[in-house]
């Protein structure tokens, strides 16, 4: 990890280039997929969608933003990891058969 202000810029734009954005559309071809499944499953996949966006614009903009924009980001991401580990992926195993949990798997893999 980059120790100045540039660098770290850099890094951000770089992780979400080669991780993030793709991970982004994984979750929401899930979510996709479980999709009508549960109402409960279905409001927090509308709170993914929205943060997904959020972050999109935050690491669209952070070569303008700043390192503020990197707080920003950390924040949303920490929260939005916790969500989907602790409410959502549960949900979607307490709530979807088998086959759609192997169907789940494969768009993920």
């Amino acid at each position: 990890m980059p120790t100045y202000s540039a660098g770290k810029i850099t890094y951000a734009r770089q992780l979400y280039a080669d991780k993030f954005g793709r991970h982004f559309l994984d979750e929401e071809k899930i979510l996709g997929i479980v999709k009508g499944k549960n109402h409960l499953i279905d409001t927090i996949s509308g709170e993914i969608f929205k943060e997904h966006s959020i972050l999109r614009k935050l690491f669209d903009s952070v070569d303008t933003a700043g390192l503020d924009s990197l707080d920003e980001i950390a924040e949303i991401l920490e929260h939005h990891i916790r969500k989907e580990e602790r409410i959502l992926f549960p949900l979607i195993q307490q709530h979807c058969d088998e086959d759609l949990l192997k169907k789940v798997t494969a768009a993920f893999g």
